[in-house]
């Protein structure tokens, strides 16, 4: 059966967290190389961000939450 585009993003994005290249992880998806590479560029990017850092409402909270008795 043919994959639909959504399981080889999937299957794309499982081969990248592996160490694979985008080029490499889409040459088993051909059919959906097009649409998929800007996708897949984009997540990458945005994966290699740094964190945001702690705003202090979340701050406020974890503190909070630390104080709590168990």
């Amino acid at each position: 059966m043919k994959p639909t585009i959504e399981e080889a993003l999937d299957q794309c994005i499982e081969q990248i967290r592996n160490g694979a290249s985008i080029e490499t992880a889409l040459t088993a998806y051909p059919e959906f190389a097009d649409e998929l590479r800007p996708l897949l560029a984009t997540g990458c990017e945005l994966a290699a961000l740094p964190a945001p850092p702690l705003t202090l409402h979340g701050l406020m909270r974890k503190l909070s939450r630390a104080a709590r008795p168990e």
